[in-house]
């Protein structure tokens, strides 16, 4: 008699048992790149926030020239005090992958004037808008929220600016001091949309703990941040990969977030 064919119990058992394996390895090598990739998306996020720091410290406000509007073209610090180049503001744009990094300037409120704090209050201080430089945080990554520590957790209040809802933060170097100052801001009543920061009273928040919270929208790790422990110098400026064993319930960030959870997640 001719044989049939077909499988046996044990070669469909098999075959089985096999294709559930490859799947199952497909499904965790995917999840391995996509951490690998929003890991090295964090990197690249704590990257450029560095770079402008060690721009701002080593670059910025040395006295070379400035073509910004409202200062006069090729100021310099020798000739025109009045008129300096400040540092860099990185606008996060809210619930997006987009941010900016612009040049900002002080224009007027220096001369008289003998400290930092008070030229930061009495100054007309502005971004150069049209230079400004777009990144994009891939990968699935987006901006959540900025808390600064403040004996408790206080998040940074967004803002309307030219370029949508943000929060900000400025890289200056000290007008007085010459040292780094990072200075987070937001609220319609710290920027205005035609250019313009004030920080009347917001000195308690220079240069004091500042944690930048990324959501991540693809599978593998669901949240990171980016950790600024009290300015100082660029290595302050940390990633924590991944944040959830703090700040994350069920399928998103905590309705209250505790300065005991950031200082976790940022090992403070």
């Amino acid at each position: 008699m001719r044989k049939q064919g077909g499988f046996t119990v044990i070669e469909t058992a098999l075959f089985v048992a096999i294709s559930a394996s490859l799947i199952l390895l497909t499904i965790g090598l995917s999840s391995m790149i996509a951490r690998q990739r929003f890991q090295d998306t964090m990197i690249n996020l704590r990257n450029v926030i560095q770079a402008q720091y060690e721009e701002t410290r080593n670059v910025i406000h040395t006295g070379q020239s400035v073509s910004l509007p409202g200062c006069p073209s090729g100021s310099t610090q020798a000739t025109s005090p009045n008129c300096l180049t400040l540092g860099r503001t990185i606008h996060f744009q809210n619930n997006s992958s987009r941010f900016d990094v612009r040049n900002a300037f002080i224009r007027g409120g220096l001369i008289g004037t003998s400290s930092d704090a008070n030229a930061l209050r009495n100054s007309d201080l502005r971004e150069d808008y049209n230079g400004r430089v777009e990144h994009q945080i891939t990968w699935g990554a987006e901006f959540y929220k900025m808390f600064v520590i403040d004996g408790s957790s206080v998040p940074i209040e967004p803002f309307t600016s030219l370029t949508g809802t943000s929060v900000g933060l400025a890289v200056f170097r000290a007008p007085f001091s010459g040292g780094v100052m990072i200075i987070p801001f937001g609220g319609n009543s710290f920027y205005v949309p035609n250019g313009d920061i004030r920080f009347p009273d917001n000195n308690r928040y220079v240069n004091i703990p500042t944690v930048i919270l990324i959501r991540n929208s693809q599978a593998g790790f669901r949240s990171a941040a980016i950790c600024i422990n009290s300015g100082g110098n660029s290595a302050n400026i940390t990633t924590a990969i991944p944040a959830d064993d703090y700040v994350w319930s069920g399928n998103d960030f905590k309705a209250s977030i505790s300065a005991s959870d950031l200082k976790g997640v940022c090992g403070w």
